[in-house]
């Protein structure tokens, strides 16, 4: 048992190596590929950016529906480098953009300088703590179209990867948990993250794993979700800036209890979420540390200090206290009100059936606790990075979307007058 669990670890940790690995080959190949088609998307696409500004919303009158442009523009400046700029090496692992004023600077600005005069504004390693991994998708964009271009693509890339899990749901019996999915999608402001590069990549990495989950056979998913959650969290900080890593976790976790059933013991239910969780927190970090490392090795050693000042500074209460970070995002995320009544007439509408099928409401102690881990699981991350969280609370709330669908999938889960195993209940 434990030579297992001692092979089980080590196939764990490969899998950031691995990823990491064949991550860094593919960002070689992206930036050895040529700029001009690049330069002229960008150019085209700067009056849209200018006209929205860093931070401009689709819909005004609604909290957390801001694009964020600042980020977005930082993409496309990180595009225009390539090996004839620096070395292949500096390209890959500095998350070079053209800014001449540092961290201090602009970001749009910066990519206006950048495209008019590449020649006279230096590089910055702006994004050097990331993989910056979208780069393999955005640079062979941009060859073919312009950053409006590419909110389509993800517009539409958005709507087939949600209607599939739709489809997927109802192919594996589980129709009755899709209207629980659409309001809890509801809640994250899906068209905000579908025209928002720096969004899509939350939102492909939480719905890929939700989608896998649901081709599995029972009892290949149980045998295979290790690797899955591994790879999840390997996938969504390579193709992510730090935000809403955690949906790649909390939502697929869910929906891996609807396809393997609910464990009826609240001690076997805490080891799922607790094993899962470290493996995905293994695939996640892990991804950091390598980049860190190849980084130190080729670049410059003093990264680790510079990622520890960065991190404490992420994790203080300058800005507000460890509870109003956790208020701040609740405000702004049930700051919806259309949203918040679209959520009361799903309550009462469940309220309602129960009361006309004369069922009872009722929970079992693992439901409970997975609505419990839940809740801890997105208030601890607003808890540790006050800081981070209370800055970017217009994007951080997305996160209560967990406990919103846990709590949405139990209210929907109901039982008869004289109960039923969990198993049946997951499967209606």
């Amino acid at each position: 048992m434990m030579r297992k669990r001692i092979r089980r670890l080590f196939q764990i940790v490969l899998i950031p190596l691995i990823g990491g690995t064949v991550g860094l080959v593919l960002l070689a190949l992206a930036f050895m590929l040529p700029t001009d088609r690049i330069y002229t998307n960008v150019r085209a696409s700067l009056d849209m950016l200018d006209r929205e500004t860093s931070y401009f919303s689709i819909t005004p009158a609604l909290q957390g529906a801001q694009l964020d442009n600042f980020t977005e523009a930082l993409y496309l400046n990180e595009a225009l480098v390539n090996t004839k700029n620096a070395s292949l090496k500096e390209c890959v692992l500095s998350g070079y953009v053209f800014d001449a004023n540092g961290d201090d600077g602009d970001s749009l600005t910066a990519l206006s300088y950048a495209v008019t005069e590449p020649d006279s504004i230096p590089l910055f390693p702006s994004c050097k703590r990331f993989f910056n991994g979208y780069e393999v998708a955005v640079k062979p964009l941009l060859m073919l179209t312009t950053y409006s271009g590419i909110r389509q693509v993800n517009l539409y890339l958005s709507l087939f990867l949600s209607l599939l899990l739709l489809y997927c749901m109802q192919k594996r019996g589980l129709r009755r948990y899709i209207p629980p999915m659409i309001v809890s999608v509801l809640f994250i402001r899906p068209l905000t993250l579908s025209l928002n590069m720096t969004f899509f990549g939350f939102y492909v990495c939480m719905l890929v794993p939700c989608i896998c989950i649901l081709l599995l056979e029972k009892e290949t998913l149980r045998e295979k979700a290790w690797l899955l959650f591994g790879i999840a969290g390997a996938a969504t900080y390579y193709f992510n800036m730090n935000y809403i890593q955690l949906l790649s976790f909390g939502i697929p976790m869910l929906f891996y209890f609807l396809a393997a059933g609910i464990p009826e013991r609240p001690l076997e239910l805490l080891g799922t979420i607790a094993a899962y969780l470290f493996v995905w927190i293994v695939g996640c970090i892990g991804m950091m540390v390598f980049k860190w490392v190849v980084y130190a090795v080729f670049i410059d050693r003093h990264i680790f200090g510079e990622m520890a000042a960065q991190f404490f500074s992420r994790t203080d209460v300058d800005r507000g206290s460890r509870f109003s970070a956790i208020a701040r995002n609740m405000k702004t995320g049930f700051g919806n009100l259309w949203w918040n009544v679209l959520e009361a007439i799903f309550v009462i509408g469940n309220l309602a059936a129960r009361l006309y099928g004369k069922r009872r409401l009722s929970i079992t102690r693992s439901e409970f606790l997975l609505l419990a881990l839940m809740i801890l699981l997105t208030a601890g991350r607003y808890f540790i990075l006050s800081n981070h969280v209370i800055i970017h609370h217009w994007v951080t709330y997305r996160l209560i979307m967990i406990p919103v669908l846990t709590f949405n999938i139990l209210i929907t889960n109901a039982r008869s007058e004289h109960g039923v195993e969990p198993a049946e209940r997951i499967y209606p």
